[in-house]
């Protein structure tokens, strides 16, 4: 469903990293989306999408200029789908949370031992 689709709206403030949002871009679909959370470190402005200040009038006038321009759109879902593909991938995402959990053990590690 989402790769027929041109444009993803993601008006929300509550979802504090965005799934939704790299699953739009895994398919190759330019976002709209509010400058909230961890939004703005996934869409780069301009590039893979639109952010917006949540305004009702700023996410409309995002999706319209999208629309509009459906070049444009297809320039940001393709750029938008390289950056999740490379860099929220199941290899570099389980890499992280290894060495996170790693650097857990051993904080633990060091207060259990004094």
């Amino acid at each position: 469903m989402l790769a027929r689709t041109t444009v993803f709206a993601f008006p929300s403030d509550v979802d504090t990293f965005g799934y939704a949002v790299l699953e739009a871009m895994a398919a190759g679909v330019a976002v709209v989306a509010r400058r909230s959370a961890a939004v703005p470190e996934i869409v780069v402005e301009g590039e893979t999408g639109l952010l917006t200040d949540g305004s009702d009038a700023s996410l409309i006038a995002s999706v319209e200029k999208l629309l509009d321009d459906p070049g444009l759109a297809h320039r940001m879902g393709e750029a938008g789908r390289a950056r999740a593909l490379s860099k929220y991938n199941a290899e570099l995402t389980t890499a992280a949370l290894v060495e996170v959990l790693l650097e857990a053990k051993d904080v633990f590690d060091a207060r259990a031992g004094s």
